[in-house]
């Protein structure tokens, strides 16, 4: 698949993890402290990459990182010299305590944190609940409301269905990576026994059941957007993409020559794209991906949502098709069980015609 690729502004790091905001406007990067690297750190961007704020917290060898959706709130953990940090300020403030987790994930509202363990805190991070199922885990996923979480570790994969109270495992081989959509129905956890031998294991029932596919590579990093449409798997030279939930694969046209990609991640829409590469830089990908646009009517409104865009779309509305079409001026609010934008409207207003509007592409519900 073609994709053209842009460096972002941030200097050369031995980068290692990394998060997105909903929007792909919010980027977090963490790096490793292999060999005794002087330049480890950890950095933010709330412009996709085009501004990146000084190393915010430095001394650390960083495992893993997570973002709220508006970016507000942040998560990493490492090493060295405390375990766990957050911020619910966008990074101003830091707080820290000594737990130190090899993979980290949150609720798109950021106040469900949860830790390999599992550790699950509902306060930020401020404090945590350790529970009885204490696993190995490679990776951590969780739906955008934090009911559904999904992880893989010591060759198996284990779901919970609330909120880390209880987990299951149904005997599915997990390995090293796991991707789970904002609903918390479509799961994807990617195995390797071998080389050559390694397979994609999915559901769309919240692990309740799986099937597995073959994929092309053995993949380090893995992640999907919101609604499952694109999922991007990355390996050590290259990527994939997936837009029909894993049963075929793509090759990504990657930004340079490199063998040691690292992390990917992606907005909700699956429209940007971003991949660091160890030793190297962070590169971004944009495209438009028109979100569907979804009506539907109650007693007294006409209710309106879109899956949060990496583009700048507009809601227009216009009675009979045969004027100009007006701005809906009302400011969306972001469900955040779901990654959509919605606007309630009242029924009343002569608007019989509603599209999302971009600079080069329109899309419209009636």
């Amino acid at each position: 698949m073609g994709q053209v690729w842009t460096p972002v502004s941030g200097p050369n790091r031995p980068w290692r993890t990394l998060a997105v905001s909903a929007d792909g406007s919010g980027l977090l990067a963490g790096t490793t402290r292999f060999f005794m690297e002087t330049n480890s750190g950890l950095f933010l961007s709330t412009n996709s990459g085009s501004i990146w704020s000084t190393n915010i917290l430095t001394r650390s060898d960083w495992l893993s990182v997570a973002m709220s959706a508006d970016g507000s709130k942040l998560y990493a953990t490492g090493r060295n010299p405390n375990g766990f940090y957050a911020s619910t300020n966008g990074g101003a403030i830091w707080t820290t305590n000594p737990y130190s987790f090899l993979q980290i994930a949150c609720s798109a509202d950021g106040n469900q944190t949860v830790g390999e363990g599992p550790a699950i805190s509902t306060n930020a991070g401020v404090t945590w609940t350790f529970t009885t199922n204490a696993v190995a885990w490679n990776d951590i996923e969780s739906s955008a409301d934090g009911t559904t979480l999904l992880t893989v570790g010591n060759g198996r994969v284990w779901t919970s269905t609330n909120s880390g109270v209880n987990w299951t495992s149904n005997n599915v081989p997990g390995g090293a990576s796991a991707a789970i959509t904002a609903d918390g129905r479509k799961m994807f956890a990617f195995w390797a026994a071998s080389v050559s031998k390694f397979a994609l294991f999915s559901s769309t029932n919240s692990g309740a059941s799986w099937i597995s596919n073959s994929i092309p590579r053995i993949f380090s990093d893995v992640a999907v957007s919101a609604d499952g449409n694109v999922l991007l798997g990355l390996y050590d030279t290259g990527g994939y993409i997936s837009t029909n939930l894993g049963s075929n694969w793509t090759p990504l046209a990657m930004p340079a020559t490199s063998s040691s990609w690292v992390a990917i991640g992606c907005s909700a829409d699956g429209g940007k794209i971003v991949a660091a590469e160890y030793s190297g830089r962070i590169y971004v990908s944009s495209s438009i991906r028109p979100p569907a646009l979804e009506v539907a009517l109650s007693t007294n409104a006409i209710n309106l949502s879109w899956l949060v865009p990496s583009a700048n779309f507009t809601l227009h509305a216009n009675s009979y098709l045969n004027g100009d079409w007006a701005t809906v001026t009302n400011v969306p609010s972001l469900n955040l069980s779901n990654l959509h934008n919605e606007v309630v409207l009242p029924i009343g207003e002569d608007r019989g015609f509603y599209r999302l509007a971009a600079p080069q592409w329109n899309q419209m519900g009636e």
